[in-house]
């Protein structure tokens, strides 16, 4: 108790003196966070601002805009700002404020001078822009007048050389010609003069630039004053007036440039008073940054003397509790208690082990003496208990249990077991294969063998086939190792499955009855898929010669229209070869070579008709393939076949596809549906007096594309909506009633749809949709 006590005490006393120096530590780290950092925090700010500060006034000197001016405002009210929050933060010392004030103050005032200063200076800038631009026009006009004016005297004396007048002598021309190329010269060195002097006005005398630019306006007013005889140069006369009005010594542009360079000039001498200023600042900042720094060295070093003696303190208290710490281990715990239990670990671990008549010898009075006593009479009601639950819970089984020793007699068998054995006890040294008849015996006596899987594995199975009263059964035997009492046994368990074993050899034969049957239907099938593929390709072969006589009937009643449209171009040509004949005997060359265009027209307008009814009418393959294609196109193709015929029948038809429009189909089966849809509504139209057909596009998506074909007939009948898509149902007085039901056949080979529809003026309107080739 007396070594637990001072152990208590040591690291009592361990603890206080470690919340001491924490408690020191944490009031350094306060007076450094509350006195230290924030000084030191602003003199960074302030030189940072300081540094920003000093770059955009620098730079101010270089704006001439107004959005340049904005910027730099802004930028400097906002490091101004930080300048006056930082300057106060650096300066702890708060009987210094009315003198940071002040020389705050007077920085502000030196800012102030300076944007006034700069306000101007942008002012007189975009005036002497302005100006500069007013030059830059008239020096533009000037060239512009020029040029006329010469050209205008160059064709005088040109002419006046070719055809001399009396009273005009081309001398007076060409003395104004030289004279007005002189003052283009003139002008134009004195126009690059002025743009000299705007540029380097800050670096420039500007009285003796001006005296210079006099110089060169008195000459170019002599030449001027030379053509006030020549009254169409007063134009050009009159803007070089304006010119010199502005540029000359006592005009315009002196004035502006020396209010712009007055203002640079106070900016450049604002400057040095700005830089003493922020040096200053700078001088401050180091002056603070070294007494933080000093602070920082002093805390340091009281910090580690304390962090020291603590430390040694602490390392003494600790060396104290070992020493007592090991002589409480070696004296009291080692001899009294750990001996002990040790002894009681190893008792425990062969009783955990099933070793429940280990000699348990740890005793004593004292709680570890207690735990042993309680260990062996734990060990007796064990051995006790495992007795009767093995007898309890063979006997109380549902299935037949028996317990067999490695050499196959038997220890025990419940109720069941003895009752499949059709024994009311057990005979003494009986074995498990002696309890069945003589056939079992070799099967069950196989299992006990020294190479069996049962003494390899701990577990083996055998099924064993019984007669039992005239009728066959079936035992399963499962055998699995165990140890009792530290003793290995086997525990059989015996099943009952002749049930299933019947009902297996039963299924099996239905398997293999049901399998022969459908292995014969199975050949019945093959041989009745063989004749429907045939007669499917009969189907396919009917159909396409279906389509194809529906195709050439559609070709038959446009043949008599095409054959007058073939007849008139023909005509045409043989007429322009007559007059290529003509043309050759005259010589006339021109008009033969027009004649021979118009020829080639008509041989290509000939050529696309039969193209048309060739590719129309050539019979499509049973097997078709799509391809993605432009319905346009394939509109256009049928429109060509029909284009005579309503010519003839003064037919308007409307074709409203204004793009390309990809679908996935066959281009020929497709153009069929498209002209059989066309012939329908010509003949629907026959009996108006205004006949037209559109041909239109609905709708487009991702997935299909919606097109319609509409007329202005008399629509669809009520009665004949039902059939109308049933082969041989027509409505003509001449037809065989294929037509929609052959275009919906087609269709249906490139998943698209076709529907009827009735337009708002109550034509008839077929719907046919597409999917999308993409």
């Amino acid at each position: 108790m007396l070594a637990f006590a001072s152990m208590t005490f040591l690291n009592l006393f361990i603890g206080i003196t470690t919340v001491l120096i924490w408690e020191e530590l944490s009031n350094k780290i306060n007076h450094i966070v509350e006195h230290s950092l924030p000084p030191l925090n602003g003199a960074y700010m302030l030189e940072r601002s300081s540094g920003n500060l000093q770059s955009i006034i620098s730079n101010s000197y270089k704006i001439n805009d107004e959005l340049g001016y904005q910027n730099f405002e802004n930028d400097l009210k906002n490091e101004i700002d930080t300048i006056k929050q930082a300057y106060i933060s650096s300066n702890p010392d708060r009987q210094r404020l009315p003198e940071q004030r002040l020389a705050l103050e007077h920085f502000s005032r030196l800012i102030e001078q300076q944007d006034t200063l700069l306000k101007q200076k942008i002012a007189y800038s975009q005036e002497l822009d302005n100006l500069q631009k007013r030059i830059t026009w008239l020096h533009q006009d000037l060239n512009d007048e020029m040029t006329p004016l010469m050209q205008e005297v160059e064709w005088h004396v040109t002419r006046l050389l070719s055809h001399p007048v009396d009273n005009l002598s081309p001398n007076a021309l060409m003395n104004e010609f030289f004279i007005l190329q002189e003052l283009s010269t003139k002008e134009t060195e004195l126009f690059t003069l002025v743009n000299e002097i705007i540029d380097q006005r800050y670096t420039r005398e500007l009285t003796s630039a001006f005296s210079y630019l006099d110089q060169k306006i008195a000459e170019i007013e002599t030449l001027v004053e030379k053509l006030t005889s020549f009254p169409s140069t007063i134009s050009h006369r009159q803007i070089m007036k304006n010119l010199i009005t502005l540029i000359s010594s006592n005009g315009e542009l002196i004035r502006l440039l020396k209010l712009d360079t007055q203002a640079q000039l106070a900016l450049s001498q604002l400057a040095d008073p700005l830089t003493q200023v922020l040096t200053q600042f700078h001088l401050k900042n180091i002056a603070t940054l070294e007494q933080s720094s000093q602070a920082f060295n002093s805390l340091n070093t009281n910090t580690k003397s304390m962090i020291i003696n603590g430390k040694l303190i602490i390392v003494l208290i600790s060396i104290i509790s070992i020493v007592i710490s090991v002589l409480v281990l070696t004296v009291l715990i080692r001899q009294r208690v750990l001996k002990r239990l040790n002894t009681l670990e190893i008792d425990l671990k062969n009783v955990a082990d099933g070793h429940l008549d280990w000699p348990i010898t740890t005793q004593g009075k004292d709680e570890i003496g207690h735990m042993g006593d309680c260990l062996r009479q734990f060990c007796v009601d064990m051995q006790a208990m495992v007795k009767s639950n093995a007898l309890t819970l063979i006997n109380n089984a549902q299935a037949s249990l028996i317990t067999c020793h490695p050499n196959g007699e038997i220890e025990s068998a419940n109720p069941h077991a003895l009752q499949l054995l059709s024994l009311n006890t057990l005979a003494p040294q009986l074995t498990l294969w002696q309890a069945f008849p003589a056939a079992c015996q070799p099967q069950l006596l196989a299992q006990f063998a020294t190479d069996s899987e049962l003494s390899r594995t701990g577990q083996s199975e055998c099924i064993l086939n019984l007669v039992k009263h005239n009728a066959p059964q079936y035992l399963h035997f499962h055998l699995q190792a165990f140890e009792h009492a530290r003793q290995a046994k086997y525990m059989v368990t015996i099943t009952d499955i002749t049930k299933q074993e019947l009902n297996t050899r039963e299924l099996e034969r239905l398997v293999a009855d049901r399998t022969l049957n459908l292995t014969v239907k199975n050949q019945e099938l093959t041989a009745e898929i063989e004749q429907r593929k045939l007669a499917e390709a009969h189907l396919y072969q009917a159909q396409a010669d279906l389509i194809q006589a529906a195709k050439m009937a559609a070709v038959g009643q446009t043949m008599t229209s095409l054959a007058h449209e073939l007849n008139q171009p023909l005509s045409a040509v043989s007429t322009y070869l007559y007059s290529c004949r003509l043309a050759l005997e005259t010589n006339q060359l021109e008009l033969l070579t027009e004649m021979l265009g118009k020829t080639e027209k008509m041989n290509l307008r000939m050529a696309k008709i039969i193209s048309a009814i060739r590719n129309f009418a050539r019979k499509s393959p049973t097997q078709v393939e799509s391809v993605s294609i432009d319905i346009n196109q394939l509109v256009n193709n049928a429109l060509v076949l029909v284009e005579t015929r309503a010519r003839n029948e003064n037919i308007m038809i409307h074709n409203e596809l204004t793009k390309e429009y990809l679908i996935q189909v066959d281009a020929v089966q497709v153009e069929q549906v498209q002209l059989n849809i066309l012939i329908n509504a010509m003949d629907a139209t026959a009996s108006q007096a205004d006949k037209h057909i559109y041909v239109t596009v609905l709708e487009q998506s991702a997935a299909k594309l919606t097109l319609a074909i509409y007329d202005n007939g008399p629509g669809f009948a009520p009665s004949i909506l039902p059939q109308i898509f049933t082969p041989f149902t027509t409505t003509k007085a001449v037809g065989l009633g294929l037509g929609l039901s052959i275009c919906r056949s087609i269709l249906e080979r490139f998943n698209a749809d076709i529907y009827l529809a009735s337009h708002l003026d109550g034509g008839a309107m077929i719907i046919l949709e597409f999917r999308n080739a993409d």
